[in-house]
């Protein structure tokens, strides 16, 4: 199942990176404006890059990183474009590492055209992210993907509406289908008119942040890649790659750090926590005025186990079952039950005292029999150890972690925890 994928996976950008190998040194895809495509994970953004691109793109790590990136070439109209697959990301403030490089692709590499890609029945827990980019004064274009799931729970956007509260261009798209990616390509061709037509929408916090953000982005002299406001909230909620530059470049930035601590002082909780349910409450308005539902919901059985792993009263519950049954399979089948017969019965039984036989019977000599067999022997010791004890503690673990992965738990329990571990400064992907 997951080896499958992985393997599959591995062959596929073998196959991508030897096939594009020489077109690459054709057209050096660094010459051309870029779009980079953000999005959280698992809302269809390599789905989408791949219809944009076509059959090549290279695959490569970032700089310093494991982390894997695609990029390929789209031509919209006349103009060409190098376009970027980023790893899945949540918010402009990073935690993970994936998170980290998105960001720093948005900072370094200027795409001159962002789309963020979200899931369209999950319009509301997507849209901070939203309104942080618009905060960043990025060139953006949101996509709105997965749009059949969010009508077959009967769900509809007023995509005009949402555009107009939003100030950005909205397109609603199925990419697995390929509908309306025509759109999205004409809205990428138009897009410098379209940006003329359109008025980015600002949204204010509560007075108390709102004037500690436009005092910090007032301070600033100097021009960033993302707007002074934006600048201004990741200073607040202390993000320390931006707080370095900043205080690098910033002669006011004594003040800057005295209105942050001020702002701190003022709050029981941290900023973090105080800014994210600002944005919230901006995205609940917004999405309340801009969906409708029209019928009632079939929920299939996957649509009910969903829902039920992300409501606190059932999910907790689920997520104690899961553990208690990680613990059952890991802990006592693999650690106990699997190991006890592969150490005491298959190598204590069989393997050794026939590896002893063997090798007094061949080798003469009593220190390399000692060496090969008997107690503290490489076969009868050392192998025994490996695929005795460790062999089926890691497979078991890996086994289960694997299944957890490919049926949408994790992403779920964090969406389960995230409230939580919000009051402690941290967000649901720390489970």
């Amino acid at each position: 199942m997951k080896v499958l994928r992985v393997l599959k996976k591995f062959l596929k950008s073998f196959g991508r990176k030897s096939s594009c190998h020489a077109e690459a040194k054709a057209e050096d895809l660094n010459s051309f404006d870029k779009i980079a495509i953000i999005g959280s994970p698992n809302v269809g953004k390599s789905v989408i890059f791949s219809i944009l691109t076509g059959s090549y793109a290279t695959v490569s790590n970032y700089p310093g990183t494991t982390v894997e990136l695609f990029r390929g070439k789209g031509k919209f109209g006349s103009r060409e474009y190098q376009i970027i697959d980023t790893p899945g990301m949540y918010s402009l403030l990073p935690i993970t590492e994936e998170e980290k490089v998105a960001r720093t692709i948005i900072l370094e590499e200027k795409p001159r055209i962002v789309i963020q890609v979200i899931d369209a029945k999950n319009l509301e827990s997507m849209l901070p992210f939203t309104i942080q980019l618009i905060e960043a004064g990025l060139p953006l274009i949101l996509n709105l993907n997965i749009m059949d799931e969010a009508e077959n729970l009967g769900l509809s956007i007023d995509v005009e509406k949402l555009q107009n509260k939003l100030g950005i261009p909205v397109v609603e798209t199925i990419a697995v289908s390929g509908k309306n990616i025509d759109k999205l390509k004409e809205i990428i061709r138009s897009y410098d008119s379209n940006e003329s037509d359109i008025t980015k929408i600002f949204y204010s916090y509560n007075d108390f942040i709102d004037k500690a953000l436009n005092k910090i982005a007032d301070l600033l002299e100097n021009e960033y890649r993302f707007s002074k406001f934006s600048i201004a909230a990741l200073l607040l909620l202390e993000d320390k790659e931006i707080s370095g530059v900043v205080s690098l470049k910033e002669k006011n930035y004594s003040i800057i750090k005295k209105i942050i601590d001020e702002t701190k002082n003022k709050y029981n909780q941290s900023l973090n926590y105080i800014i994210s349910l600002e944005r919230q409450k901006m995205a609940t308005e917004i999405s309340e005025q801009v969906v409708t539902k029209n019928k009632e919901a079939k929920l299939t059985l996957r649509d009910k186990l969903s829902r039920a792993t992300m409501n606190p009263w059932i999910g907790f519950p689920i997520f104690f079952v899961v553990i208690f049954a990680l613990y059952e399979f890991v802990g006592v089948f693999g650690a106990q039950t699997a190991v006890n017969y592969l150490e005491g019965t298959l190598f204590g039984n069989y393997i050794n005292p026939a590896v002893n036989n063997w090798v007094s019977s061949v080798i003469p000599w009593k220190f390399l029999q000692d060496l090969i067999a008997n107690d503290y022997g490489i076969i009868t010791l050392g192998v025994r150890y490996s695929v005795a004890i460790i062999l089926p503690i890691v497979t078991t673990f890996f086994l289960a972690f694997s299944i957890i992965e490919d049926t949408g738990y994790l992403p779920r329990l964090a969406m389960l925890v995230d409230r939580t571990f919000k009051r402690i400064g941290l967000n649901g992907r720390a489970v």
